[in-house]
């Protein structure tokens, strides 16, 4: 005897058309149908209201998106994929700034909100951060556009060691409160949601004494900084022996002749070169040491002009054999 087949949608028709009946509890059917009680409001919602139309299948896509790339450039973006199909991210980047004028597609929002809350609030003095995204990157000193823009502004960066959640404590512990105290039971609607963290925060920072302060409120010694965003045109200066360049727009770097390639991460930024009493050049953003150049004419298979990170050597160089002596 065959297998009767039944689609979902058959599935969905026959549930509803069975609550509209009254002769059984929609709690009933759910368990019946192996769906939860939820959905089976929710089918029955849709169906009420659409008729047989609101039982077919929806996208799940969120209605909007904060990180979403504006819509002109994501056209430029398809249809240069289009015309050059074999090409990758980085050519098509370029292509980007170079053709059209886009320096940093997609935009960042996580740097805008930055912005806005360094506005409001002022500058701090020191930021600590795990190695993570937004925050860094593979770049050059593990630093990405958003710890640049702040080290650009003045502000200290402090990474922490890698898996050690204990060296941000305080932190750790807010998470765990804002998960206890404010997302359980979950609430009903984005907006339910939002309110909730709202009150959360006023109660954290106005109302609930602190161990770590003295019993003391946040709000109660807090002060605004008084150094403001954009207040110093130049955030950091080098010392009088080091020698100040100036990156390209590209994240390359000129010296002596010879082409280092830092990153975009570091495009428009001024570095510090110094000479060590051992006569390498080191490079440093602000006081971060990034590594010592190296310029090697022998090298056939990599850039001759390269940047060695400050925890690593140099590759061990083959010297050319020499005759022996007689």
């Amino acid at each position: 005897m065959a297998w009767n087949e039944v689609t979902v949608i058959e599935q969905k028709h026959r549930l509803v058309s069975l609550a509209t009946t009254g002769r059984f509890t929609l709690t009933e059917l759910c368990a019946d149908f192996h769906v939860s009680r939820k959905t089976g409001h929710k089918w029955l919602r849709r169906y009420q209201r659409e008729g047989a139309p609101g039982l077919r299948d929806r996208s799940r896509r969120p209605h909007g998106c904060a990180h979403q790339t504006a819509a002109a450039i994501e056209r430029l973006i398809l249809r240069e994929r289009r015309q050059h199909r074999t090409w990758g991210p980085k050519k098509l980047r370029r292509v980007l700034h170079r053709d059209h004028g886009i320096r940093r597609p997609p935009a960042g929002s996580t740097l805008r909100a930055f912005r806005k809350i360094m506005r409001r609030h002022g500058l701090p003095e020191i930021i600590r951060v795990d190695n993570g995204t937004p925050f860094a990157s593979m770049a050059l000193g593990r630093l990405s556009q958003l710890s640049v823009w702040w080290i650009n502004q003045g502000i200290t960066v402090e990474f922490m060691r890698p898996a050690s959640p204990q060296q941000n404590g305080s932190h750790e512990r807010g998470h765990r409160d804002l998960k206890a105290e404010a997302t359980q039971p979950p609430s009903p609607t984005l907006a339910a949601r939002q309110r909730r963290f709202d009150r959360w925060l006023h109660e954290r920072n106005h109302l609930r004494p602190h161990e770590a302060l003295g019993m003391l409120c946040p709000a109660q010694i807090y002060r605004r900084s008084p150094r403001r965003l954009g207040g110093n045109d130049t955030a950091f200066r080098y010392p009088g022996d080091y020698l100040v360049r100036k990156i390209s727009s590209s994240g390359h770097l000129r010296h002596e002749g010879h082409n280092y390639h830092l990153g975009e991460v570091f495009a428009n930024c001024r570095v510090g070169l110094h000479v060590n009493p051992t006569g390498g050049t080191e490079l440093y953003f602000a006081n971060r040491h990034l590594g010592h150049l190296l310029y090697d004419p022998e090298e056939r298979f990599r850039p001759k002009a390269s940047i060695v990170p400050p925890d690593h050597k140099p590759l061990a160089k083959i010297k050319p054999k020499t005759k022996p002596k007689v």
